[in-house]
């Protein structure tokens, strides 16, 4: 399957996505749990991708093959939360978390995370 997204685009798309989760919440309407666990799942998206040895990487110190898993594991935690975290009636936060979650498996899918190519 051809991988179109380079680390180095991955990345940029990581460290946009922190304000997006950030301002999740205010932007839809949702507040309470929901929004608490997106602005955390900000900081953690954050410090995993600084932390990350790919091109926006800042101390690369996480393995690219780690930062895959943990984008995978995160992705399916966040299509469930709604459920697991049983704010599944606030339409706007469910709607959110699905698709973000969705969106989150679908670049990782597509995330070229082979080290022969680091663009």
């Amino acid at each position: 399957m051809m991988k179109p997204i380079s680390p180095t685009v991955h990345g940029v798309i990581d460290y946009l996505t922190v304000p997006l989760l950030v301002a999740a919440g205010p932007l839809l309407g949702f507040d309470g749990l929901p929004a608490k666990i997106t602005s955390t799942l900000a900081g953690v998206m954050l410090i995993y991708s600084a932390a990350t040895a790919y091109p926006p990487g800042i101390v690369k110190i996480v393995s690219l093959n780690a930062h895959r898993v943990i984008d995978m594991v995160l992705a399916v935690l966040i299509v469930a939360a709604p459920w697991i975290f049983r704010f599944a009636d606030v339409a706007n936060a469910k709607i959110f978390f699905v698709v973000f979650g969705i969106a989150m498996r679908v670049v990782g899918s597509l995330t070229n995370f082979s080290p022969t190519r680091q663009s």
